[in-house]
């Protein structure tokens, strides 16, 4: 049978088909702008890194942390900048 989920705005969410058919998938925006989340960037740029590194189980070594940390691009599209400037 159909199904139909509302995810509210700015609400962290994916979709994904657990079942051996072929499913259709529709998706509608309140705005033609339907913006970006980049759950990285957010998660590490908004708490403190000792609130950040507890919610990842507190296993990371402190160089660990950082590199994972440096290794989030700032853009959600790669390239844009290089593209841009051509």
């Amino acid at each position: 049978p159909s199904q139909a989920t509302v995810f509210p705005k700015g609400a962290i969410h994916f979709e994904q088909n657990i079942g051996c058919k072929p499913v259709k998938f529709v998706a509608a925006f309140n705005h033609e702008d339907p913006g970006v989340l980049t759950i990285a960037n957010s998660f590490f740029g908004q708490f403190p890194d000792d609130i950040v590194q507890a919610s990842l189980g507190g296993e990371l070594s402190a160089e660990e942390f950082e590199q994972l940390k440096s290794a989030i691009p700032a853009n959600v599209a790669l390239g844009v900048e290089e593209c841009l400037i051509r």
